[in-house]
């Protein structure tokens, strides 16, 4: 899964949460409340919603972070590039 999330079989809940937390890391300006409307077809709360972006810009700026420093974490080194997320 954490080489390529949409190879792995997951509920279409998981397959949207897990499509947004990628455009929140990829390319977060260009969410759209079309998106947040999609969760909520899924069955997400605004809560919920809230929950996943917050975790998910949080992984991302820790990510930075350590980057940044040339620091690992967890053994393995966080990549900003999209072909190592």
């Amino acid at each position: 899964m954490k080489e390529n999330f949409r190879e792995v079989d997951v509920s279409p809940q998981d397959m949207a949460m897990l499509e947004y937390a990628e455009k929140i890391t990829l390319d977060p300006s260009s969410i759209t409340e079309k998106d947040v409307k999609n969760l909520r077809s899924h069955g997400f709360t605004d809560q919920e919603i809230l929950e996943i972006a917050t975790v998910s810009s949080y992984r991302n700026y820790i990510a930075r972070v350590a980057n940044a420093l040339g620091v690992e974490l967890g053994g393995y080194h966080f990549a900003d590039d999209a072909e190592t997320l």
